[in-house]
C-alpha cells in the first residue's frame, strides 16, 4: 500500500524524541527564500556541569562568526539531555559529548549543529535548510569533526605526529644534502621503515598500528554528510577527548597507507598489517582510501566549485545515512546546480532516485549513469526500474566489482564505446499501480553487438597466490577459446587484456600514478578470480567480461551516449538492464559507431524497464 504524505515525513528519519521541546514553540519560522539560519550559543561550563545553550535566531545571525560541528548521530535512543533556552532537549549522545568537549569554562562559543539549529519537526524547513547546508559549512570559521569513542586515541594521535615528524626530518636532511625536495623519494623511505616495523609484528607494534587503524575506521568517516562538510570547509579540526589536530595533518599518513597497498607482502601477512588496514584488497577497502579521494575532491572543488554527482553517488554507497533519500540530498550541494536537484522530504525514495537519474542523463546527454546500476541478480528492497541505480544499497559481494567507468572524473576513463555521440532517449512514466516505478521505461537508441553464447567458469585452485589463481583461470578460458574456431587466432595477451577489462580503460595517458595502476590491476584480477565478473563469448566470436548473473542469450549493445557497452535481457515486449560489459576487439573504443557509419550496423530503439 502506498504511503500517505504524513507517513512519508518520518520514513527512515530517526532523531531523539523531543515532542515537549517542540511544543514550547521556541523556533521562529525561517524564510525559505533567503539565507536565514539559526546558530547555537554554548554557555560557559566545565566537567560534568549540565550543558546549557541558547538558540540564536534571525535577525541576530548575519555577520556572526561560528563553527560547524560534524558528528555521527548514531542510535537515537542513546541521548544526553541538555538545556536549550531553559528547556530540556534530548541531544544525540555523540552531539552532547562534542558540546561538552568544546565548551569553554569562562566564555561562550557559537556553533551550528543540525539537530538543534534545524527544526526537525518541520519537514518543509528540513528540506530548505538541507539545500543550504553547503553554504553553512563554507562560511564557518572551522568545521569541528567529532571522532567520538575512539579506542587507543592517545596512541593514534602520537603515531600521526611521529610519522609526520619522520617525514619532515628526512625531507630536511635531503635538502641539507643538496638533493631536490622530492616528496615521493622521502615517502618511499618512510614507507620502507613502516614496512619493516609491521613485519616485526611485535605486541607493541600491533598496539600502535591497531590504534592508527581505529582512527581511520572511526564511525565519523562512514557518515555520508561529512563528505560535503570536509570538501567545502575552510579548515577542519579533528576532536577527541583532550586531543585536537587539523585534518590536513593526516595527509602524509594517508599517503603512507596508500603506498602500503602495493607493497610486497609475504603470503601470510603480519597481524599488525591487518589491524591497520583490514583485509584489503580481498575485502572492501577501508575508509582510509575514501579519505584519500576526499583530498582530491577537495582540491577539485576549490578549483571548479562543482563535482560529478554520479561518481560521488557511486563512491558513497558504503557511507552511512539513516534516510536513504539523503544518499542524494547529502551530495547534491556539491553538484552542478543546473541539475535542479532540491531536497524534498515529501518525495519518496523512488521519486528521488528516478528523478536524480533522469536529471543527470538529461543534463549530460549521456547514459553513463546506467553503468552504476550494480545489480547482483537479487531483487532489491526499493522498487526501481533496472536502469535506475539504487544508491541506498550496501553492495553485496556479487555486485561489489570495480566499475568499468574508472575514477572520479571522466578524463580518467579511456573507454569511448559510443565515441562522441549524445544519448538519444526519453522517459515514459509507468501506469497507476502501486509499483509504478518498476514500469517507468527508458527508451534509448543504440547498436546491437551480439548475444552471449557461452559463459566461462570462475572456480580456481584452492592453493597458490592470487597471481597463480588468475593464470590458472586464464588457462581454462584459453581452452574454451581454442574450442571455438572463430577465436582460434586470439592470443593469450588479448585474453589477459579482456580478463582485466583493459585496466578499466586507464592503461595509458590519464595521469594515474604507478600505485593507482597496480592497485587497479590487482583488484580487477580479484574480480575475475572471485567471479565478480564472468568471462563470456558472444555468438559472433567476441570475448568479454560480464556481471556474475549474466545468462546465455543476453544481448550486448552500445547505447548512444554511453562510454561502455551494456547487457540487456529480453522480457516480453521490453528489456531489463543486466549491467555493464567489457567487449573485446575494439568495441570499447568505438568500433560499433564505425560499423554504423560504414552501413554494416543499424540503430535500434530499446525499451528498458
Amino acid at each position: 500500500m502506498a504511503s500517505t504524505d504524513s507517513e512519508l515525513v518520518f520514513i527512515n528519519f530517526y532523531t531523539p524524541e523531543n515532542s515537549e521541546f517542540y511544543a514550547a514553540k521556541l523556533y521562529r519560522d525561517l524564510n525559505p527564500n533567503n539565507d536565514d539560519f539559526r546558530l547555537l550559543e554554548i554557555l560557559p561550563g566545565q566537567g560534568l556541569d549540565r550543558i546549557q545553550c541558547r538558540i540564536i535566531q534571525p535577525p541576530e545571525t548575519p555577520g556572526l562568526k561560528y563553527e560547524c560541528i560534524s558528528y555521527r548521530a548514531g542510535d537515537p535512543t542513546k541521548i544526553l539531555q541538555i538545556e536549550v533556552n531553559g528547556h530540556p532537549f534530548n541531544a544525540f549522545a555523540s552531539l552532547g559529548a562534542a558540546l561538552r568537549k568544546i565548551r569553554q569554562p569562562n566564555g561562550t562559543r557559537v556553533v551550528w549543529a543540525d539537530q538543534i539549529c534545524i527544526n526537525q519537526n518541520n519537514v518543509a524547513e528540513r528540506g530548505s535548510q538541507v539545500s543550504k547546508m553547503r553554504a553553512f559549512y563554507e562560511r564557518a570559521e572551522c568545521v569541528i569533526a567529532w571522532l567520538g569513542d575512539l579506542k587507543g586515541g592517545d596512541l593514534a594521535f602520537r603515531m600521526v605526529q611521529e610519522l609526520q615528524d619522520e617525514f619532515d626530518l628526512k625531507m630536511e636532511h635531503r635538502i641539507r644534502d643538496g638533493l631536490s625536495a622530492e616528496v615521493e623519494s622521502v615517502l618511499n623511505s618512510v614507507v620502507n621503515g613502516v614496512v619493516d616495523e609491521l613485519l616485526s609484528d611485535s605486541p607493541d607494534v600491533r598496539a600502535k598500528y591497531e590504534a592508527l587503524g581505529n582512527l581511520f575506521r572511526s564511525e565519523l568517516w562512514s557518515r555520508l554528510w561529512i563528505w560535503q562538510e570536509l570538501i567545502v570547509a575552510k579548515t577542519t579540526r579533528l576532536e577527541w577527548d583532550t586531543h585536537s589536530a587539523k585534518v590536513e595533518d593526516l595527509r602524509i599518513v594517508l599517503q603512507i597507507l596508500q603506498h602500503l597497498i602495493v607493497a610486497e607482502w609475504p603470503p601470510r601477512k603480519p597481524k599488525s598489517l591487518e589491524l591497520l588496514m583490514g583485509n584489503y584488497p580481498t575485502a572492501q577497502a577501508p575508509q582510509v582510501f575514501e579519505m584519500l579521494k576526499l583530498q582530491t575532491r577537495r582540491r577539485i572543488w576549490q578549483e571548479q566549485k562543482v563535482l560529478p554527482l554520479d561518481r560521488l553517488l557511486d563512491s558513497a554507497r558504503w557511507a552511512y545515512a539513516t534516510d536513504p533519500r539523503d544518499k542524494v540530498f547529502a551530495l547534491c550541494g556539491l553538484s552542478d546546480p543546473k541539475l535542479g536537484i532540491v531536497p524534498d522530504y515529501k518525495a519518496t525514495t523512488q521519486q528521488v532516485y528516478t528523478s536524480t537519474a533522469t536529471a543527470i542523463m538529461e543534463r549530460e546527454r549521456s547514459l553513463d549513469i546506467l553503468a552504476y546500476c550494480k545489480h547482483s541478480g537479487v531483487v532489491k528492497a526499493i522498487a526501481l526500474p533496472t536502469w535506475c541505480p539504487d544508491w541506498s544499497s550496501q553492495l553485496d559481494v556479487q555486485a561489489g566489482r570495480s566499475p568499468l567507468l574508472f575514477g572520479e572524473f571522466p578524463a580518467q576513463c579511456a573507454f569511448r564505446a559510443s565515441q562522441s555521440t549524445c544519448g538519444v532517449f526519453h522517459i515514459i512514466p509507468g501506469g497507476p499501480d502501486t509499483r509504478v516505478w518498476l514500469h517507468t521505461s527508458l527508451l534509448a537508441q543504440g547498436l546491437a553487438i551480439g548475444t552471449i553464447d557461452s559463459v566461462g567458469n570462475f572456480e580456481t585452485a584452492d592453493q597458490g597466490t592470487d597471481e597463480e589463481k588468475f593464470h590458472h583461470l586464464l588457462s581454462s578460458w584459453a581452452t574454451r577459446i581454442a574450442e571455438n574456431d572463430k577465436l582460434a587466432e586470439e592470443t593469450l595477451q588479448e585474453l589477459e587484456k579482456t580478463a582485466t577489462v583493459d585496466n578499466r580503460g586507464s592503461a595509458t595517458g590519464n595521469g594515474l600514478s604507478h600505485i593507482a595502476r597496480e592497485s587497479n590491476v590487482r583488484r580487477l584480477k580479484l574480480d575475475a578470480i572471485e567471479g565478480l565478473r564472468r568471462f563470456v563469448v558472444t555468438s559472433n566470436g567476441l570475448m568479454g567480461m560480464a556481471p556474475p548473473h549474466v545468462q546465455e542469450g543476453d544481448l550486448a549493445c552500445v547505447l548512444l551516449g554511453a562510454r561502455v557497452p551494456f547487457l540487456l535481457r529480453k522480457c516480453k515486449e521490453f528489456y531489463t538492464l543486466v549491467g555493464e560489459v567489457y567487449i573485446s576487439n575494439g568495441y570499447m573504443y568505438g568500433r560499433a559507431i564505425d560499423e554504423m557509419e560504414a552501413g554494416t550496423s543499424e540503430v535500434q530503439e530499446f525499451e528498458i524497464r
